[in-house]
């Protein structure tokens, strides 16, 4: 499920498709590029930059990394047992940090996993990363593998150590650390560009971004992380979800709440240029061969936020410096400053923005350039309830109680992400019981023989047979995984946005949704000043105590 939450204010949020690292990490029945090279049409250039013996660190790949395996995964995706991870197409060490191989055009995923020694006897992961991307034929293609993870200062131009000052003229921005968590570093390469796109292959994930300010050494919040090759270009996209400096918490605790930004608050984040397509647009995001869609695009200006400047639209995005990553050490971009000068409001369906208050008083702070009087309009799917708001269901709400609950007109709502929850039933194919009650998120078919690409449960299993329960080995790969729509439509009067699906094909590039509207849904709306401050930041492996 995804959360609108001020799409470029509070970061660029995506879900990226076919980036999870899960199940990386053997490689020990993985087979070697041989196996490719009898249908070779294109040269492939994979690198990276080890820290070098006089300990100089030309990348954030770990300290004790010794040795990158390679691998590359044709797509769309075909499950092999024996090769997981795809085929292993190089090997890279501190001696050979570039090779290049052949391998058939087209698009594929690639996954890299440092070790700490080359003896697969007894090695240990010490970093994962991912890209994806087009390997075309009659041109060089190169693949440049940098691990983000590490402590990033902010400098000057001669990389001098340099805080950003906000415009309280007080509070610092020192350095951010980026965690990925479960052993897997986040994935990142050299950049020439922040464009990504979503008709090919995409890599990424995501992991914890720490911020550390002056007065605040533990802010700690959610980061996005997008990569990507095709041809000789690589680009990537690196966000933060925000950090509110005045109540001391990130919009990952409590479902946003009781986080969520208020008059006087002050929120930080690192930002994205929004390339117009958070993966979930008309197009769908890519993963392995199956199109991913979501009813979000059927919302006003396909539920993209909007912001207006004294009442004029502004492109708030085009402000937004790119981001870049310069030999694995130097990370460009841009640092959002937003400082909301009214609560933020949530109707449904036909919300008018609010005049801005007064603006707040822009003090002495970094170089920046501030956006007053600004007006944010947020779109997002809502659970309401009908006529029985007292007939909860089985929704599952943050922490059991009524957080997030508003009344708005004659529907009690919920905006916190709430989940609808079930329990499997005791004979095949054991699907989950679930009861909506009297809630739900206002879609629905205006014609129930007309669902476009919605799918309400694939074949998502990838062993037989299906039965858990007299077979619960799971070793038998499914030949139909990820091919077919189980079951098109739903068991219960309830249509869940994210659940537009279509085989991805040479004719079928885009989502169909069919006679699909949403009955209501909610429009939020703030008011009052961003400040975007480009950043230059300085990578290093070792994390030090904050000053």
């Amino acid at each position: 499920m995804t959360r609108r939450k001020y799409a470029v204010l509070l970061a660029f949020a995506m879900f990226v498709a076919a980036g999870s690292l899960a199940g990386c990490g053997s490689g020990s029945n993985s087979t070697s590029t041989q196996n490719q090279s009898q249908a070779a049409k294109a040269n492939v250039t994979i690198a990276a930059k080890f820290p070098s013996a006089d300990g100089a660190v030309k990348s954030l790949i770990p300290a004790g990394a010794q040795v990158i395996e390679v691998y590359a995964q044709t797509m769309p995706y075909t499950y092999d047992p024996n090769n997981p991870n795809g085929t292993l197409i190089a090997t890279l060490s501190p001696t050979e940090q570039s090779k290049t191989v052949q391998i058939t055009p087209g698009n594929y995923m690639v996954y890299a996993i440092a070790y700490d020694t080359a003896d697969v006897t007894s090695r240990t992961i010490v970093g994962q990363t991912s890209t994806g991307g087009e390997v075309k034929s009659g041109q060089s293609n190169t693949i440049i593998l940098t691990f983000l993870d590490g402590l990033w200062t902010i400098v000057n131009a001669s990389d001098v150590a340099t805080p950003i000052v906000l415009s309280d003229g007080t509070t610092q921005l020192n350095d951010f650390i980026v965690e990925a968590g479960g052993g897997s570093a986040s994935p990142m390469y050299k950049a020439s560009k922040s464009s990504i796109n979503y008709s090919s292959p995409v890599g990424g994930g995501s992991g914890v971004v720490r911020l550390r300010f002056n007065n605040n050494t533990s802010a700690r919040t959610d980061g996005w992380m997008a990569t990507q090759f095709i041809g000789t270009s690589n680009s990537n996209i690196l966000s933060s979800d925000s950090y509110n400096l005045t109540k001391k918490c990130g919009f990952s605790s409590y479902y946003g709440l009781p986080c969520d930004e208020m008059a006087g608050d002050q929120m930080v984040m690192i930002s994205s240029k929004d390339t117009g397509s958070s993966g979930y647009q008309s197009g769908g995001s890519y993963e392995s061969n199956i199109l991913y869609g979501s009813a979000e695009t059927l919302l006003p200006g396909g539920g993209q936020t909007s912001f207006t400047q004294n009442g004029t639209p502004l492109d708030l995005s085009a402000a937004i410096p790119d981001t870049s990553v310069t030999g694995g050490t130097i990370i460009t971009g841009g640092i959002i400053e937003w400082k909301p000068s009214t609560n933020r409001t949530t109707t449904l369906a036909t919300s008018v923005a609010k005049t801005a208050k007064s603006v707040l008083a822009i003090k002495a702070q970094s170089a920046n350039t501030p956006y007053a009087n600004l007006t944010v309009k947020n779109y997002e799917t809502i659970v309401c309830s009908g006529s029985n708001p007292q007939n909860r269901g089985t929704w599952t709400f943050a922490n059991n109680t009524s957080a997030g609950k508003v009344v708005l007109g004659n529907r009690v709502c919920y905006t916190n992400s709430p989940y609808l929850s079930g329990q499997p039933s005791s004979t095949p194919p054991y699907q989950y019981v679930r009861d909506p009650g009297d809630y739900s998120y206002g879609l629905v078919p205006a014609d129930v023989n007309n669902l476009g690409d919605y799918c309400y449960q694939w074949d998502m299993d990838m062993y037989l047979p299906y039965d858990q329960v007299t077979n619960p080995s799971y070793t038998t790969p499914n030949p139909n995984y990820n091919k077919a729509c189980k079951i098109k439509t739903p068991d219960i009067p309830l249509y869940e946005p994210w659940n537009f699906m279509a085989l991805k094909s040479a004719t079928k590039t885009t989502i169909n949704y069919g006679s699909f509207k949403f009955n209501f849904w909610g429009e939020s709306t703030q008011t009052g000043t961003a400040y975007i401050y480009p950043f230059r930041a300085k990578g290093n492996t070792t994390i030090t105590p904050a000053k």
